[in-house]
């Protein structure tokens, strides 16, 4: 674009006075122009090219942050699991603790119950005997009232 500038300048020179020869000072402070907007540019390819470098370095931080994360949350789940897993093993533990002490509870009843219930048929037979005797002695006693 900054030739295309100096050719026309210089065609317009061309035009009005094709023999004056071109005068240098136009084209110098085109010149001086094209150099400043040449360095403009570099600075300005200097500065994307750091931009770049600088969104590529994001872009890097930003994947090995995702690729991390999963393996963060893997970890976060599994220690999750394992400490759920610790949980139910002890309250299994403590569960099957409290079933030997319930069956051992349930032992000691049911030879209790039997015991009582060996004496309760005991008592039963004594009573049924203390009330044949008591039937007896009835009997006896209106028997010996009659023959009074």
């Amino acid at each position: 674009q900054i030739r295309r500038l100096e050719d026309e300048v210089v065609a317009q020179h061309d035009i009005l006075d094709p023999a004056r020869p071109v005068d240098p000072d136009p084209l110098l402070s085109v010149a001086d122009e094209h150099r400043d907007l040449l360095a403009s540019l570099d600075q300005i390819d200097a500065r994307r090219r750091r931009v770049v470098a600088e969104r590529r370095k994001d872009v890097e931080a930003a994947e090995r942050e995702r690729l991390s994360k999963p393996r963060a949350e893997r970890d976060t789940m599994r220690d999750a699991r394992e400490k759920r897993d610790r949980a139910w093993r002890l309250k299994a533990e403590h569960f099957q603790k409290e079933k030997q002490w319930a069956l051992g509870v349930c032992g000691e009843l049911e030879e209790l119950n039997a015991g009582l219930e060996a004496q309760n048929e005991d008592l039963r037979q004594r009573k049924s005997a203390g009330d044949a005797d008591r039937q007896f002695l009835i009997s006896q006693l209106s028997a010996v009232q009659r023959d009074n």
